[in-house]
């Protein structure tokens, strides 16, 4: 009887063990850096997450919950509800974006900082209105069970300074939405400011070989800028858009190959990078990148296709 007693006691303090070591929801742990930005300029938001004891299909929403100075706690709003926030796991086909985490593993994610021609937690009204010490925290849900947070990370310090000099009318725009103005601003008067590498894609009323330019500058002048990453997959996007124009209405290959691997190059760089948006959204898009290969193959096809109608 004795050794059942003691038999029954080991095999509760091993389960006890266990529990403690096996967590029954998922823990999110979440990192900022930097930790100081301007009013509207987002962060990247960096997540290492335990799964617990059951396998979860993370939704593609996920939550910011932000504390103000003042100590109100509320939920930034840029979209609808639980779907409306985006967490990017480096992927674009909507498939893909159904990430299922397996029972006790974990995985590091991130949410990028958005230059501002893509809205943002940072984007919040209530936000912008109030500079100072915040504190930020993530929540990320199950697919298949939207009615709670699946897991919430731990509370960070963010500090969104006062913005200074001519930055002041550039934050005035910022808050009444007027992008396209500031970044006007920015680009003739100010390349310097923070505010530019996030608004060198929102330049309006331009070719694509200036929108080219310009993001170029931006990374030229800032370079650690967290919106660096933001703006190298643009400038791809940009690359491979001006490639395609070039192939079919100039019939230059030579020209469009050259502009395919400067964009290519990008998005090594972000293949190649130290976060885990970067590293995944660049080797997600480099497997459907136009390439040599790729204009040879419209090339070929074009002639099939003369040859056929003769």
């Amino acid at each position: 009887m004795k050794r059942k007693l003691t038999l029954m006691m080991i095999t509760i303090a091993l389960f006890a063990v266990a529990a403690l070591a096996t967590p029954s929801k998922m823990q999110v742990t979440l990192s900022i850096t930097p930790n100081r930005t301007l009013p509207g300029l987002s962060v990247p938001l960096a997540l290492h997450i335990l799964n617990g004891s059951r396998a979860v299909q993370i939704a593609p929403g996920v939550r910011v919950r932000a504390t103000s100075p003042a100590g109100e706690s509320f939920f930034a709003d840029w979209g609808e509800g639980v779907a409306g926030g985006e967490l990017e796991f480096g992927v674009t086909d909507e498939e893909d974006s159904k990430f299922v985490l397996s029972a006790n593993s974990s995985v590091d994610l991130a949410v990028p900082a958005l230059d501002l021609s893509r809205p943002s937690w940072a984007l919040d009204p209530r936000i912008l209105a109030l500079p100072g010490e915040w504190a930020i925290q993530v929540f990320l849900y199950d697919e298949d069970d939207l009615s709670e947070a699946a897991g919430i990370s731990n509370p960070v310090k963010l500090t969104i300074a006062n913005p200074t000099g001519g930055d002041v009318p550039v934050w005035q725009a910022i808050q009444r939405r007027e992008y396209w103005a500031a970044s006007e601003k920015v680009l003739a008067e100010q390349t310097g400011s923070a505010y530019f590498p996030y608004l060198a894609a929102v330049i309006a009323r331009r070719s694509t070989p200036d929108k080219i330019a310009i993001i170029g500058r931006a990374i030229e002048l800032h370079p650690e800028s967290p919106a660096i990453p933001s703006l190298r997959y643009a400038l791809a996007a940009y690359y491979g858009s001006e490639a395609d124009r070039v192939f079919f209405q100039e019939g230059d290959m030579e020209r469009a190959v050259a502009l395919a691997d400067k964009g290519r190059r990008e998005l090594l760089r972000l293949k190649n990078g130290g976060d885990a948006w970067s590293k995944l959204k660049g080797n997600e898009k480099l497997g459907d990148y136009p390439s040599r290969d790729y204009f040879l193959d419209l090339q070929r096809l074009a002639r099939e296709k003369g040859t056929k109608k003769k």
